[in-house]
């Protein structure tokens, strides 16, 4: 007994020498290498071969389930080997027809042409890089025995359209899909904790997900680049890096009330750190297009915009003291940062990989708060457009805006703290009131906190007026074009004295009215064509008064602004302020009745009346910065601003005239007495009262 021992160990040993490493046909007639594994043998590369993809099978290989060996036993294939087929670029298809249990790393890595294989559900292990960079594979069935997948495993699978994880898998590895640029459906089990590093970076037709609700961990860049738009953070996430940096269609991000780590705080679309002693206040860990960070915010981490292309503009609170590397890395379309700190919150400043502001060109407007310019010339020198910003705002509303508008002529400024504003009326309504009770209208607004304004208009009361006569005429009825007498150049050239008689339109013009019009009632009936109902008694000239009359038109035959408050179409204050002894007809001044005049296309003066230069008789002198502004011959003459635009408003805000001369003075024409703005560049507009 004692010699037969040896023997026998002796025979086992050379039984496993003989099936230590060699080959076989497969069934589809390639040679594939071998060596023995516990239960079985595993496919290998041949060993002493350099590199190993000297032996490659190429087109379909079919790896059967068992193999028989010249020694009569038969050998279950139970594993394809680390580097198996490495490199096989010619390799199209794999079948295997067994229950492997393995598939190495490196197994399929570089097989550029495989498209299909089947691997069975019996596989518990499916190695690092496995089929990394296998460009023709279109799908694949990853086994619901696998509790991992590994790091690399499918990265660069260009082909690859959808991925269904199963239930069993609780992570996912570092760039274990990275770079599947046609990855467009990804069905993530429910057992999911962890997302490393990369897992789907640059999967850019990835455009949905949900993420299980038990996943804990999300790894920097896991979705980096990909085309998410709509993300939902599950309350059990506890750790979230710059994770979702690079989609650049990420418009609405929200997280779980009960996520007790992370929140959306005041629906900003945003992803926020909770402070650990602090709940109110936070780390921006992810923005969007549409964030607006709430001034709870501390710090940005970085890459929190990474790659936000659409975004143009950002308001950056004065809370937040730092922002970190990359945080706004290629945000190319960014136009405007608007900060409230008077000191700058840290940045990195070089133009390096970590560059805070990496991709963005230094020309874009840096907006800061009145006096921060030196300290932001220094921290923020990686830019060279900063504008002071009023740290207050005014905002305009209206009561309702089909009554009325509002706007901002002039905004406020470090320099000048006051606000220009103004309200309009539409057709059939007057402005009656600010919020506050004021009724100026311009109005100039001093602005020291943040503040706004709601206008209110009401309806024009027809049943106000004093005239009960006309009361009772339909809207309907209006002058025959045929009836207008035109004043022509050729008779009226060089006049001196006020239209005669024979331009007014008498009663029987009324052709189409019920009841004949007033004697009274002379052309400045026909003049307001397009209101219902005429004028009061008290605004209308008289036929007798113009009666070979050799001189201008007496205070007393005037039409007042207040005369045509409640008048349905009113004609603007600036058309019709009061007339006085000092007007005449004349050639040599303002052609024609402008498009603020509310006169029928029938009834308009020929463009050769016009209002003489000495309408304007008087007006104190106005100093504005850098300017004089006084009369001279019934102008309004502004001096000391050549090269600027100087713009002449009436009291409603309207422009009448907009001038520039680099060299000489200007001087402006006013249609009549009353209240008038002149602006200077971008200076506030100053108040002129005319008087004559």
């Amino acid at each position: 007994m004692k010699k037969i021992v040896p023997f026998i160990f002796a025979s086992i040993v050379l039984c496993q020498n003989l099936i230590a490493q060699g080959s076989f046909i497969a069934p589809s007639g390639h040679t594939l290498y071998y060596y023995p594994v516990s239960g079985g043998i595993s496919i290998s590369p041949q060993y002493g071969t350099s590199p190993y993809y000297d032996t490659c099978p190429i087109g379909a290989l079919v790896i059967p389930d068992s193999i028989a060996l010249p020694n009569g036993n038969k050998y279950a294939v139970v594993g394809i080997g680390e580097n198996a087929f490495m490199f096989c670029g010619g390799l199209t298809s794999v079948s295997i027809e067994g229950n492997i249990s393995t598939i190495g790393g490196h197994a399929f890595y570089g097989c550029r042409q495989l498209s299909s294989i089947n691997i069975p559900n019996s596989v518990h292990h499916l190695g690092s890089y496995a089929f990394y960079e296998c460009d023709s594979l279109k799908s694949i069935n990853i086994p619901s025995n696998l509790t991992s997948i590994d790091e690399y495993t499918f990265y660069g699978c260009i082909s690859l359209d959808s991925v269904v994880i199963p239930n069993t898998i609780t992570s996912i590895g570092n760039s274990a899909f990275q770079y599947c640029t046609n990855l467009r459906h990804l069905n993530m089990g429910d057992a999911i904790t962890s997302i490393y590093y990369a897992a789907f970076m640059g999967c850019e037709k990835l455009s949905d997900i949900t993420l299980p609700d038990g996943v804990t961990h999300i790894f920097s860049g896991a979705f980096a680049y990909c085309n998410i738009a709509s993300l939902h953070i599950p309350a059990s996430v506890f750790m979230l890096s710059d994770a979702f940096y690079g989609n650049p269609h990420l418009i609405h991000i929200t997280v779980d009330n009960g996520n007790i780590w992370y929140d959306s705080r005041e629906n900003c679309n945003a992803i926020i750190r909770r402070n650990d002693y602090n709940p109110n206040i936070g780390e921006l860990a992810l923005g969007c297009k549409n964030t607006v960070i709430p001034s709870s915010v501390t710090s940005i981490w970085s890459h929190a915009f990474d790659g936000c292309i659409n975004l143009d503009s950002i308001i950056i609170p004065a809370n937040i003291t730092d922002i970190g590397i990359n945080a706004f890395k290629n945000c190319t379309n960014l136009s405007a940062i608007y900060l409230q700190s008077m000191t700058p919150p840290s940045i990195v400043c070089s133009p390096s990989y970590n560059y805070s502001f990496l991709g963005v060109a230094d020309s874009v407007c840096v907006h800061i708060p009145c006096g921060g310019m030196a300290s932001y010339c220094s921290a923020w020198n990686c830019f060279s457009n900063f504008v002071e910003d009023y740290p207050y705002t005014i905002v305009l509303e209206t009561q309702d805006s089909a009554k009325g508008v509002t706007e901002i002529l002039t905004h406020p400024s470090c320099q000048i703290p006051t606000a220009f504003i103004r309200a309009l009326a539409e057709c059939g309504f007057k402005f009656n009131h600010w919020n506050d009770g004021d009724t100026n209208n311009p109005r100039t607004i001093n602005i020291v906190q943040d503040t706004s304004f709601t206008a209110f208009f009401s309806p024009i009361a027809i049943d106000t007026l004093y005239d009960t006569t006309y009361i009772n005429i339909p809207v309907y009825i209006s002058i025959h074009d045929t009836t207008n007498i035109y004043v022509y150049d050729t008779a009226y050239i060089d006049v001196p004295y006020p239209v005669h008689d024979t331009t007014i339109v008498q009663d029987t013009t009324y052709v189409d009215v019920p009841y004949p019009v007033h004697d009274t009632t002379i052309v400045h009936d026909t003049t307001y064509m397009d209101v219902p109902y005429p004028v009061h008694d008290t605004t209308i000239v008289h036929d007798t008064t113009y009666v070979d009359v050799p001189y201008p038109v007496h205070d007393t035959t005037i039409v007042h602004d207040t005369a045509y408050v409640d008048v349905p179409y009113p004609i603007h204050d600036t058309t019709i302020v009061t007339m006085t002894d000092t007007i005449s007809i004349h050639d040599t001044t303002i052609v024609f009745l402008t498009d603020t005049l509310w006169l029928h296309d029938t009834v308009y003066i020929h463009d050769t009346i016009y209002i003489h230069d000495t309408i304007v008789v008087g007006v104190d002198e106005v100093d504005a910065i850098n300017a004089k502004i006084y009369t001279n011959n019934g102008q309004i003459v502004v001096e000391g601003a050549e090269g600027n635009m100087v713009t002449l408003y009436d009291v409603t805000g309207r422009v009448l005239a907009t001038k520039q001369d680099d060299y000489s003075l200007l001087r402006f024409d006013t249609p009549a007495s009353g209240t008038y703005m002149i602006k200077v560049g971008t200076l506030p507009a100053r108040k002129v009262v005319v008087i004559r």
